[in-house]
């Protein structure tokens, strides 16, 4: 039942009127006809006048002037039809994103990722996808750090992750970790540097002497740590020149020669003029980005945003 509220003046000041009243009554007003109306509703003509009947005593206004052959809308019937059609418009939107809650298709899916991740195809793919395949469903994106990713996990603020977690990261039993892209760890140095002309793969030890560029362990901790760990394994000790906390920055500080840096080869899709991207020794070229989310995620919605994501994968598996 809807419940409207009249202004003085009118016979009763409030009333209920049925759902059901309001089709008959835009009915008969679209029909301009009680008898076509009453065909169109599949009922027999006496029960709808009787509620429209019914209708206009509880509004104590007169909503059609009636001619043996037609009927016509008064002005206050004019106004009231159009009343008339955005409630039951927004009562059917009602059933129908409540019918999409219940399926996953509406609701709030609050997503982070890291630095590198919007150069990543996949990524922009994944979006994209999920954006029209879910028009209803509201998609919040923010950038954030891994660090801060994994926090917001355990603390639902955020639903979903994009990632690099360090590569001594072991996600805790409620997490879950899902590989969604891989890169390939690249050298990134200046076009007039000796390590540029160098052909082949580059060794870790080839870059003992050089200052590195590298983001701090708060932004980026997974590629700081596999970074170390990458020279530590080849007992080696970086020398750290310069931290950045943006990737461009990191890759214009090489173009200008204050050092070089180790970056997932998503950044070369930047296309910086006076910066290579040179391959490193084949057993340190993994960069994996994860997805990660939480087991116990209630949300369908979330579910729904980690199986798109999972068939890219393996779409993009199966065309390899």
């Amino acid at each position: 039942m809807v419940k409207y509220i009249f202004p003085e003046g009118f016979h009763i000041k409030i009333e209920y009127i049925g759902l059901r009243q309001l089709r008959y009554f835009v009915a008969v007003a679209e029909e301009r006809n009680f008898t076509a109306a009453a065909q169109r509703l599949n009922i027999s003509q006496p029960p709808l006048s009787m509620q429209i009947k019914a209708l206009e005593e509880a509004l104590g206004v007169h909503l059609f002037d009636r001619t043996h052959r037609r009927v016509r809308l008064t002005e206050a019937g004019a106004v009231f039809l159009e009343q008339a059609r955005l409630t039951l418009g927004q009562l059917d939107s009602a059933v129908q994103l409540t019918k999409l809650a219940v399926q996953g298709g509406t609701g709030l899916l609050r997503v982070a990722f890291t630095g590198s991740v919007p150069l990543v195809p996949g990524f922009a793919t994944l979006v994209r996808t999920f954006r029209e395949g879910f028009p209803h469903a509201r998609l919040h994106i923010e950038h954030m750090p891994t660090g801060p990713q994994l926090q917001a996990l355990e603390e639902r603020h955020i639903d979903v992750g994009l990632l690099r977690p360090a590569p001594q990261f072991q996600p805790p039993p409620h997490l879950q970790l899902t590989p969604f892209w891989r890169d390939e760890l690249r050298v990134v140095v200046p076009t007039d540097h000796f390590l540029a002309k160098r052909k082949g793969r580059i060794a870790i030890e080839d870059l003992a002497a050089e200052p590195l560029i590298l983001f701090p362990r708060d932004i980026s901790c997974g590629l700081h740590d596999q970074t170390m760990q990458l020279f530590n394994k080849a007992g080696l000790v970086p020398r750290i020149g310069q931290v950045a906390r943006e990737g461009t920055a990191i890759v214009g500080l090489v173009a200008a020669g204050v050092g070089i840096s180790l970056l997932p080869d998503a950044y070369a899709r930047l296309r910086t003029e006076g910066v290579l991207y040179k391959r490193l020794q084949a057993d340190a070229t993994n960069c994996p980005l994860f997805l990660a989310h939480r087991r116990d995620q209630p949300g369908s919605l979330t579910q729904r945003f980690i199986k798109l994501a999972q068939s890219l994968i393996a779409g993009k598996a199966a065309r390899r």
